[in-house]
């Protein structure tokens, strides 16, 4: 942490005559494979970097990896903005005005899941979710979640702390009115479990190679940028066969946009980046739809809700 500390203040004038006002600082919601997946140790070298930063009055946009777990993302999120609100606050009684932070989440735009599965092991990042949380608890795959498939992924979503009256209660502060779960429905319980202080829920765990991630791949080193021009795993249809159907992020959207509700983070704060590893066409294609109110499609009853309160 000292050394990545160092670097950063030894280029702060140099940054500064050089006209920057924001800089960028990786973000690792599963946490850094270089630090073995420990998030406290990822957390304090980012606030260490952040730290001489926002002390010179520079702002700081937190860039991530992309993550499929929605819940590691959310809590992840949540953790890392209250670190660094603390460190600002600590900062703002020697600063006259420290720097201010922002967030860019990255996020996988719509990609054949074949591909996506490449991506996840030779960048190191955990697949499990690569779908989603959701579609893995719904065993009849009827589009909701019933209490009994609820009950049955409570290991796999890391609710097992949780005694069987708090999983019911938060259950049934998220169903609608038929006593089921719908995927953005899901997406809110989630939320609240990742934000719920540790007495009531499970704390994430820190990933490790045992749990499942990719083996590294010798000296090769690759980002996500060397994906989005890979024709060799390009292309299929959803109708191609599971292996190459069209994954979208719609959980991690849902959660995200759950989250900076419930807490009103302002506008500005939480930006979305796509990965455009199923090729830009796709990525223009959900954007498009993000913006247009089409994508992510939720279900009657919420659509009526938030009709209602429009």
């Amino acid at each position: 942490p000292s050394g990545a500390r160092g670097l950063v203040a030894a280029e702060l004038a140099t940054l500064k005559d050089a006209g920057f006002h924001t800089i960028g600082l990786a973000g690792h919601p599963d946490g850094h494979p270089g630090l073995g997946w420990d998030t406290a140790a990822t957390s304090v070298v980012l606030l260490e970097k952040a730290r001489p930063l926002l002390e010179a009055g520079l702002n700081i946009v937190v860039a991530t990896q992309f993550c499929f777990d929605a819940r590691k993302l959310v809590c992840w999120l949540e953790r890392t903005r209250l670190a660094l609100k603390g460190l600002q606050e600590e900062i703002s009684s020697s600063v006259e005005i420290p720097g201010r932070v922002s967030f860019c989440i990255g996020l996988p735009g719509p990609t054949p899941r074949k591909k996506l599965e490449r991506i996840a092991q030779i960048c190191e990042v955990p697949s499990l979710f690569i779908s989603s949380a959701f579609e893995i608890a719904d065993a009849d795959h009827d589009g909701v979640l019933s209490w009994e498939e609820f009950q049955g992924a409570v290991e796999m979503l890391r609710l097992s702390r949780r005694s069987q009256s708090k999983l019911m209660s938060l259950y049934q502060r998220h169903t609608d009115g038929n006593g089921l779960l719908h995927p953005e429905e899901f997406a809110g319980l989630l939320v609240e479990d990742a934000i719920a202080p540790e007495s009531s829920r499970s704390k994430t765990s820190i990933f490790t190679p045992q749990e499942g991630a990719p083996a590294p791949q010798g000296s090769v080193v690759s980002g996500p940028s060397a994906f989005v021009d890979d024709s060799k795993t390009a292309g299929g249809g959803a109708g191609a066969g599971n292996g190459d159907s069209i994954v979208w992020p719609e959980e991690l959207v849902l959660a995200l946009a759950a989250y900076c509700e419930q807490e009103g983070v302002p506008a500005g704060e939480v930006r979305l980046h796509f990965f455009p590893f199923g090729g830009l066409a796709r990525t223009f294609e959900l954007l498009s739809k993000l913006q247009d109110g089409s994508w992510p499609k939720l279900s009657q009853d919420s659509a009526e809700a938030i009709a209602a309160s429009n």
